[in-house]
């Protein structure tokens, strides 16, 4: 027996408490855990050592021990320091001759390591959770925001679609013919004026070179010759009055206005027409 008790003061915290929680001996263990001298253990009680979040708990199952119960759980401590320590306890009573209750064995081990890590860990988790949640809500927002902003874009693509079809259409009202050719030569807008003074279609000339309404060969004007070759130095910001064919070779006296415009790489140049001849009857 005596080996036996050596060997659990060496390797447990062993006390002993009267049933009114006095303590009445204590090993070394105990004493390096709350880190009182064994003088001022021995003038507390188990319910001085015990955290006020384990007290009321305590105060219960010590009813039942006083009783003649046992008891094992998990029990908070405040050391001298007021720092925390927990430990697994096993708490039996004992019985003298005449069986009453002489006093309680206190047996525990201690999982502050242990409790400390689980703390840690569960601040990690709910750290990364609160991060997690975090990012899912700023995903969140930022796909609002990329929402909001592509209809922003949207609606500003209506908005220019708009002003160019209200443009467009403008110009395709206009009494003066009006065509718009690219760099290249390519006609790119005709009006409903054009369309009476050239006597075709605009389907017909879209999308084709200008030398269809002006054929090369046919003109001599060096106005005319500038804006229909595509390597010519166009005469830009001018009125000219100068005389066109129409498709069934009519001729026509007509003020010229060229204008240019350029957007990035790209330049086009417009002629505002207007005819000038007289209708004989």
């Amino acid at each position: 027996y005596q080996g036996q008790i050596q060997a659990l003061n060496k390797s447990s915290i062993k006390v002993e408490f009267l049933p009114t929680g006095d303590l009445l001996e204590c090993n070394q263990k105990f004493i390096d855990l709350l880190d009182f001298s064994l003088y001022e253990l021995k003038e507390k009680t188990i319910f001085d050592f015990v955290d006020k979040s384990d007290l009321n708990k305590l105060k219960e199952l010590w009813d039942d021990l006083s009783k003649g119960q046992t008891w094992e759980g998990t029990l908070r401590h405040r050391t001298k320091d007021d720092k925390d320590v927990w430990v697994r306890v096993s708490l039996s009573a004992v019985r003298d001759m005449y069986e009453d209750i002489s006093k309680i064995i206190y047996i525990g081990t201690d999982e502050t390591k242990e409790r400390l890590m689980e703390i840690e860990t569960k601040k990690q988790t709910d750290l990364l959770k609160k991060q997690e949640e975090e990012l899912r809500m700023s995903r969140l927002d930022l796909r609002a925001q990329l929402k909001q902003s592509k209809d922003e874009v949207r609606q500003q693509f209506k908005e220019i679609e708009k002003v160019k079809i209200r443009n467009e259409r403008t110009l395709e009202g206009a009494l003066d013919a009006i065509i718009t050719i690219d760099n290249h030569g390519i006609i790119k807008f005709f009006n409903n004026a054009a369309e009476e003074l050239w006597k075709i279609s605009k389907n017909e000339v879209l999308g084709r070179s200008i030398n269809k309404l002006f054929p090369e060969n046919e003109y001599a004007d060096e106005f005319i010759n500038s804006f229909i070759d595509t390597h010519a130095e166009k005469i830009v910001g001018q009125r000219r009055e100068v005389t066109i064919k129409d498709t069934k070779g009519e001729e026509k006296s007509v003020i010229f206005l060229l204008s240019q415009a350029k957007l990035d790489d790209e330049t086009t140049y417009t002629a505002f027409i207007q005819n000038i001849s007289v209708d004989l009857f």
